[in-house]
């Protein structure tokens, strides 16, 4: 049962029988929701949770503004494709001269789209660094255990006694602490 900003609430119950409820009423007061029991003592307040609207992103204002991305893209088809365009200037019903792109922005434009449909491509250092590491990978694939031991010899050697000097530090730091 609702009076205003007032929702006065009672349990489920059968006809007849009183039950008391956990709580009678609860009210909006200033922006704070208040629940009140039945001798009218404030038992919780509770702030209302928040129903601001989300703020929207850059990206998506500009999806909503221009069809979700396609009236760029057919642009840039367009320029590709090296038909003429026109502009209308900014704050007045005029148009500007037919332009027709250039070469280069043709080919900005072409490259553009290529990476669009087939992705960018990859630089040539990463190719090489990846071949490098796969013949490593290969050639130690191809030697036996004893021989990955021999070649892991020098560097465990050079740990054990970066280690060993390191705890020997340590344990002489504990000394004069």
């Amino acid at each position: 049962m609702t009076r205003g900003s007032e929702c006065v609430s009672h349990l489920d119950s059968p006809p007849g029988e009183d039950t008391m409820s956990l709580f009678k009423k609860v009210t909006n007061q200033g922006g704070v929701l208040v629940v009140r029991d039945e001798n009218d003592r404030v038992i919780s307040k509770a702030a209302p949770i928040a129903t601001r609207k989300p703020i929207e992103s850059w990206r998506s204002q500009l999806r909503r503004v221009n069809n979700g991305g396609m009236d760029t893209l057919l642009q840039i088809v367009n320029i590709a494709n090296g038909q003429p365009f026109r502009m209308k200037k900014p704050d007045s019903e005029e148009w500007t001269e037919w332009e027709v792109p250039s070469t280069a922005e043709r080919l900005n434009a072409l490259q553009f789209l290529a990476e669009f449909q087939l992705g960018k491509s990859v630089a040539q250092t990463e190719v090489l660094k990846a071949e490098e590491q796969a013949e490593d990978h290969a050639q130690y694939a191809a030697m036996s255990d004893e021989a990955l031991a021999e070649a892991a010899r020098p560097y465990l050697e050079r740990v054990k006694k970066e280690i060993t000097v390191l705890v020997s530090e340590n344990q002489k730091a504990e000394k004069k602490e």
